[in-house]
């Protein structure tokens, strides 16, 4: 199996966990004095949400799934083994986009639920 099809993938899923979305600093209208305690408690939530969920194992498996449906239809083993491995690792990377923007959001929920007004 040739290792270069799994490369573009994956770093989409490293380079997606690195920047993990409860790291979120969002735009807000008049924060106050109390705003820098209040966004590290929010933040703190937001990391909560684990990248390790269903949403992201579900994500996956579609995706490598679809990848060896893909990449079987030649009736090739080694396909249908390239294809799991890229949808696989297309999936994870999908997960972790949603996990993060999850987090972000919910950053964003808990500051306006603390009375904040959330431009962006």
């Amino acid at each position: 199996m040739k290792l270069h099809y799994f490369i573009l993938p994956l770093l989409l899923a490293v380079t997606a966990c690195a920047n993990s979305g409860a790291d979120t600093r969002p735009i807000v209208d008049r924060p106050g004095p109390n705003y820098e305690n209040d966004l590290a408690a929010c933040q703190e939530l937001a990391r909560e949400k684990d990248y390790a969920n269903g949403d992201t194992a579900t994500s996956a498996l579609v995706g490598a799934g679809l990848g060896a449906l893909i990449g079987g239809v030649t009736g090739d083993w080694a396909g249908a083994g390239i294809g799991a491995g890229i949808g696989g690792a297309s999936g994870l990377g999908a997960g972790a986009v949603e996990t993060q923007n999850a987090r972000s959001n919910i950053v964003k929920r808990c500051l306006i639920g603390r009375g904040y007004r959330v431009v962006d």
